[in-house]
């Protein structure tokens, strides 16, 4: 599995609105569109949209779990504040599509950087991390990890990679996350 860097959420969003309307067309049956995303992945693309939407920083999203596509795929859904199952079970309206293309507009004028990540390739990452520190003076990073073994490894690799640039790093993993400064938190 090798990292997927998508300097833009474009060529993402172009993939999400064509799974959009295939599951608006087909429904979920029919469907290979995955509409579940887990609850700390979830709460990773809040983070995102308020760091580079609302906020206009650059930000990495670094995903253990989702592809850049499904991500784009699940902020769209976030933005536009349309649920993936009601596109899925045709309980959409007029209004939900506007939301959907305005949401669009916002996600790709937005400085936010998708990648999709294999945890044993943290090399991968760091290379691509500190290529975006440079290149587009990123402001925050949004680690979501599949599970929350070797969750703090992973939050000091991050904290010392990004600290001396001032880079905010947000690490959420099943039971565990991790705030602005690196530190980690959790009930596990």
């Amino acid at each position: 599995h090798v990292m997927q860097l998508e300097l833009s959420p474009k060529s993402a969003l172009h993939a999400a609105i064509n799974s959009l309307e295939r599951l608006h067309l087909t429904g979920v049956r029919a469907s290979e569109i995955a509409l579940e995303c887990p609850a700390h992945a979830h709460l990773g693309l809040r983070i995102a949209l308020s760091c580079a939407v609302a906020n206009q920083w650059p930000t990495a999203f670094v995903s253990e779990t989702l592809s850049p596509d499904r991500a784009a795929l699940h902020l769209l859904s976030l933005l536009a504040r349309t649920p993936l199952n009601a596109l899925a079970s045709h309980q959409t309206q007029e209004a939900d599509f506007t939301r959907l293309i305005e949401a669009a507009g916002r996600l790709a004028s937005s400085p936010l950087f998708l990648l999709s990540d294999d945890a044993s390739e943290f090399e991968t990452t760091t290379k691509a991390i500190l290529g975006l520190t440079r290149t587009a003076e990123l402001k925050a990073v949004i680690n979501e990890r599949s599970r929350s073994a070797h969750s703090a490894d992973w939050c000091g690799r991050l904290t010392t990679l990004c600290s001396a640039r001032g880079v905010r790093i947000y690490v959420v993993a099943g039971a565990v996350t991790a705030g602005a400064n690196g530190e980690c938190f959790g009930d596990g």
